[in-house]
């Protein structure tokens, strides 16, 4: 769609003939910016990037006078399209085209590809030429491509999922069905992407089989974040009396994961770095990592401004990010509190606090961001090629048998070991260019984690071996989660196999019951007794799961990192 050799072709050409003055030109990602960065690198060109998940520091950069004798060159998304006066900028190259997330109904998710603009987006960058003097505007595309686009921009309702604005619109008509209350909106979204919308609440357990808010509805409704992003949040606390007690690594891992608090300067062009840097806090967690590298620099920060600044210079990070996610982080830990999950007398941000008892439990903290998302990934160690199988292929697939492609700044990126076939994640994308789906962050989950966070019913089934390994599995059962998009096999030992399963549904039982009953005042004799139980389940539930950790990674957690940092300052 975009030919590169053509933009820097045009930019030559009007620097060549036209009164000297700035270039903006319009493209629509990072790796067309970066190719035409690379042709144009000369010393009469002053070339600068604009894209939105650059620094502000880096961005401003634009609206500086060039170097003498340098024509200042703008590669700019769409994010330079509206709201902006750049005033030395004369020139304006359009090549048509934007970055723009649409819903996959096939895949079920988005996609972000390469689109047209409307005809609105032309007019609006035509309008970035000359807004303090005389300029022009060159449209890199014919008169016919022109009068083909649309008129506007697609509405974002039609083009993105629809989990989040179905709970929203649920909240003011509990009784009313998304599809007719949706219908009568100017340009109604596809009834298709609705049911999908509507189906994947029921799965979270937000709504329904009549569509009706659940318990669990109802208190994720009131959070401003993705659905089940919301569900993970929650289930990290229900007061001080909940389970998990882990409420401020996913109060990070939420924040950033729900906006574009993107805290990495080399997110864009030295993912490497980035790889490396949060490799530090956790090998086999982005998320983890991600809580980390933010608990470190508050603690910093909190002592001392300028060594938070130090501390973000020293290690490639974005300053402004992690404040705009300091900010976020409370907004949500106040929707925690008017949700009733948070008890109004604890500081969420301290450790020491009963709402963070088990915050350094890096297994538990997945578990919960797990349940939460109900996202796993699986690994197959085989893969086919040209009619041939192929051993150790560390193939990734989605419970939708999608085949994945991990991001390189992940911390799992190219992995070769994998100690466990499971991991999970929450942001993903569709990628017609790159033929696959691509994960963002991913994390590495024990076996045990999968078998009792996965919402669904289990059974327990004979095993039979394979022929050459007969005998070797006799003391062996196989324990089936049902998911709703895959079943999950597990081949437990017959001695512990109904103990785990008691386990499993009591550990359920106590987490629904308390999403049903707690900030609820009741002298309820049930409620009372399950209070005095819930510690013990929970002191057994988190050494199971730290010994889980133990036995597929052996590095020490990286909460344990953070606390050796702050006894050695």
């Amino acid at each position: 769609m975009i030919d590169c050799d053509l933009v820097v072709n045009t930019i030559k050409w009007i620097d060549r003939n036209r009164p000297e003055g700035a270039i903006l030109c319009f493209l629509p990602g990072w790796a067309q910016i970066s190719k035409i960065m690379s042709v144009l690198n000369s010393e009469h060109y002053w070339v600068l990037p604009t894209h939105s998940r650059l620094s502000y520091a880096d961005q401003r950069r634009i609206f500086d006078e060039p170097p003498v004798g340098c024509r200042k060159i703008i590669l700019s998304t769409n994010i330079a399209e509206t709201s902006l006066t750049i005033n030395d900028v004369k020139y304006v190259v359009d090549a048509g085209a934007h970055k723009e997330e649409r819903l996959n109904m096939h895949l079920g998710m988005s996609s972000l590809d390469n689109h047209w603009v409307s005809k609105a987006n032309v007019s609006q960058r035509k309008g970035r030429a000359g807004r303090v003097q005389p300029g022009e505007c060159f449209h890199l595309y014919t008169r016919e491509k022109y009068e083909s686009l649309e008129q506007f921009p697609m509405p974002e309702v039609l083009r993105v999922p629809l989990e989040k604005t179905v709970l929203d619109l649920k909240t003011y008509s509990q009784d009313e069905k998304a599809q007719d209350f949706l219908s009568e909106m100017p340009e109604p979204p596809k009834v298709e992407a609705i049911s999908q919308a509507v189906n994947e609440l029921y799965q979270l357990g937000a709504l329904d089989e009549n569509e009706r808010l659940t318990p669990l509805g109802r208190r994720i409704a009131l959070f401003s974040t993705h659905p089940k992003i919301s569900k993970a949040l929650l289930f990290s606390q229900l007061s001080i009396f909940y389970f998990c007690r882990c409420v401020s690594p996913m109060l990070t891992i939420a924040t950033v994961l729900s906006g574009d608090a993107e805290f990495f300067k080399g997110g864009l062009n030295d993912k490497e770095q980035v790889r490396t840097f949060k490799k530090q806090f956790d090998l086999s967690s982005d998320h983890i990592a991600i809580a980390c590298v933010y608990q470190q620099w508050e603690m910093i920060h909190k002592k001392s401004y300028i060594d938070g600044r130090n501390y973000c210079y020293k290690n490639n990070l974005k300053s402004e990010s992690l404040i705009l996610v300091q900010k976020l982080r409370k907004l949500y830990s106040e929707q925690l509190l008017r949700s009733k999950m948070l008890a109004d007398y604890e500081d969420y941000k301290e450790l020491s606090q009963p709402s963070n008892k088990y915050a350094g439990n890096d297994e538990l903290v997945k578990s919960i961001f797990m349940s939460g998302t109900g996202t796993l990934l699986y690994r197959r160690s085989w893969d086919m090629k040209k009619g041939h199988m192929m051993k150790n292929a560390n193939v990734l697939f989605t419970e939708g048998q999608q085949r994945t492609t991990i991001a390189s700044e992940s911390v799992n990126f190219k992995r070769k070991d994998f100690p466990s076939p499971y991991l999970t994640y929450f942001r993903q994308m569709d990628s017609s260019e790159r033929r696959t789906v691509l994960i963002r962050e991913t994390s590495l989950l024990s076996p045990l984690t999968v078998l009792l966070f996965s919402d669904g019913k289990c059974q327990v089934n004979e095993y039979n071996a394979p022929p050459n390994e007969e005998g070797k599995w006799d003391n062996h059962v196989l324990f089936i989660v049902n998911r709703n998009k895959r079943d999950v096999h597990f081949l437990c030992d017959k001695s512990v196999v109904y103990k785990l399963l008691d386990f499993r549904e009591i550990m359920w039982n106590m987490i629904n019951y308390f999403i049903e009953k707690n900030g609820i005042e009741t002298d309820d004799e049930k409620y009372k007794q399950i209070l005095s139980y819930h510690n013990e389940l929970l002191r057994t539930l988190s050494s199971i799961l730290y010994e889980s950790r133990v036995s597929i990674e052996s590095n020490k957690s990286s909460h344990q990192k953070i606390l050796s940092l702050k006894n050695t300052k």
